[in-house]
């Protein structure tokens, strides 16, 4: 297990929940209200692909390697997964200002309740936007696997764009813009050695930075987790949100000019709607390639 440093760091960090927090409480209040909520899931053994209510697959998940991943998380219930996260972890999340940047569009990605049975894994991915990843574990054990992005490998750049894929399309207005992207389970054959390998036991979050290709396994189970994400924009404020994003998209140009404009009239004269603008057109270019 790793110590805590800043969130934003290269590193990833086990941090314990508090002390009175009650994993058995919230998983029976996340059942109690999602239990007949219709969610996908995936059986790992052979890829099958299911709907069924929530409180089904949990059962599911109690024998079986299945996967699910369940978006539109009622605010109260991630509200009392962050509260469960010392001060200081949980005031920065509950510090993302992003979406103040942004007023007219919601485009950032949704917290999530993710479970699966023991055995089952996740694509290796990275997470949309490279923002700070969170996640607490409310039942069992798994195994985080963190890889960096090799441009130059020996046969070239890993994971290799022909085996990169987006996961889902980009949802319709007032849904999340953002999409992983994943790649084919035969890039793992050509993998860098993992420069961390974290074991998370239920009670305890995991912060990771973003821009990190991952591979999350459910090594004991039944494994119930939320997950999010997070911009902490208190240092720069929407010039650093924005350099972010432009950097992220791949739109050197626009960052170049744009943001220099911005980094010079940061006195009262940023606008919102010229921020709003220039997200949505960053976001749409990320999103039209994996």
């Amino acid at each position: 297990k790793m110590s805590a440093p800043d969130s934003s760091g290269p590193e990833p960090v086990l941090v314990p929940s508090l002390a009175s927090f009650d994993c058995d409480g919230l998983t029976r209040r996340v059942l109690e209200t999602l239990g007949s909520t219709q969610v996908r899931f995936t059986v790992s053994a052979d890829n099958r692909r299911f709907r069924g209510p929530l409180s089904t697959v949990w059962q599911i998940a109690n024998q079986e390697p299945v996967m699910s991943m369940h978006e539109g998380v009622p605010q109260e219930l991630v509200s009392a997964a962050v509260k469960a996260a010392p001060c200081k972890w949980r005031d920065r999340i509950k510090d993302d200002r992003f979406p103040a940047l942004i007023p007219a569009a919601n485009f950032r990605p949704e917290n999530c309740l993710v479970f699966g049975g023991k055995g089952s894994s996740s694509a290796l991915h990275v997470d949309p936007f490279d923002w700070t990843g969170w996640s607490l574990l409310l039942s069992g054990r798994k195994e985080w696997r963190f890889f960096h992005h090799d441009p130059n490998g020996a046969t070239g750049p890993w994971p290799p764009p022909e085996m990169r894929k987006k996961s889902g399309a980009m949802a319709a207005a007032g849904g999340s813009l953002g999409a992983a992207t994943i790649a084919d389970a035969s890039a793992l054959a050509s993998a860098p050695t993992p420069f961390a390998v974290l074991t998370q036991s239920a009670g305890e979050f995991i912060f990771f930075p973003g821009g990190r290709w991952h591979q999350v396994k459910h090594t004991f189970g039944p494994t119930f987790a939320f997950c999010g994400q997070f911009c902490d924009t208190r240092v720069g404020g929407p010039v650093r949100a924005l350099r972010h994003v432009a950097s992220w998209s791949g739109l050197l140009k626009v960052k170049e000019t744009f943001l220099c404009f911005l980094e010079g009239n940061q006195n009262g004269d940023f606008k919102s709607t010229q921020c709003s603008f220039l997200l949505m057109l960053l976001l749409t270019r990320r999103n039209s390639t994996p």
